[in-house]
């Protein structure tokens, strides 16, 4: 009834380049992705992230996205730190992994444990499972983890800074934005990978752990401009095509 084309990729991944901007909208109703907000071109932005926790429904105000992901940063910080820091991926196909890891790495030792650089004596293979779980209960030991984007997108963002969050870890973060979500994560949250940012982050690391995640009105931009935008598109198009909503 409406055909609606999701995708958790950046558009600069040659894997995906079948689906490029002339085919979705010739082929598809509504588009979700990384892209702004287009009502002409039929898209919607709507990120990965807010997918990657089981409390995404956003109409309770104290059972939600971000409720869950304050709760699980405040038990798992509580976690013994035995990891310096940790990058967790595949590949690194802008080199940022490698150079903010190699700053980072001036301060203390880094580990691994996915298929890139992978360092725990599995021949390249991860030592970690292939769960989001199994990620998630590695991570919760380490105190700083490197997030850094695939591509140079922007608005790009994936779940990668929020998975710190959730695992207790303080980010240190690059994206072609540099700053993700600035209307939903607080600046002082996380660091940008700048020489001098992550030195003053390794000799002052509490007042990253102090600090708030989320602005004051996060909340109110994810129900309104992501969820409720959703639901009133969704409506729309069924409502153009004589349909009604079960």
């Amino acid at each position: 009834r409406v055909k609606v084309f999701y995708s958790g990729e950046s558009k600069l991944n040659k894997t995906y380049k079948s689906y490029n901007d002339e085919f979705l909208k010739e082929n598809y109703d509504l588009i979700l992705n990384f892209s702004n907000s287009n009502e002409n071109e039929k898209v919607q932005r709507f990120p990965l992230w807010l997918l990657y926790v089981p409390k995404y429904n956003m109409d309770d105000e104290k059972d939600n996205f971000i409720t869950y992901v304050l709760e699980n940063r405040k038990k798992n910080m509580n976690n013994r730190k035995d990891k310096f820091a940790c990058c967790i991926a595949r590949h690194d196909p802008c080199n940022m992994r490698r150079n903010v890891c190699g700053e980072l790495s001036k301060y203390g030792t880094i580990s691994y444990p996915g298929r890139w650089k992978n360092n725990g004596g599995n021949g390249g293979k991860s030592t970690i499972g292939d769960k989001r779980e199994d990620k998630i209960n590695y991570a919760k030991h380490v105190k700083y983890m490197v997030c850094c984007e695939s591509h140079r997108e922007k608005g790009y963002c994936s779940e990668k800074i929020f998975e710190a969050f959730i695992c207790g870890n303080i980010p240190v973060y690059w994206s072609e934005d540099m700053e993700p979500e600035r209307e939903i994560l607080k600046r002082d949250s996380y660091c940008l990978f700048e020489g001098e940012e992550i030195k003053n982050m390794v000799n002052n690391s509490k007042s990253y752990e102090n600090s708030g995640v989320f602005t004051e009105n996060a909340y109110n931009v994810l129900k309104r401009e992501y969820y409720d935008k959703l639901k009133s598109n969704l409506t729309n198009l069924l409502r153009n095509r004589g349909k009604v909503m079960v």
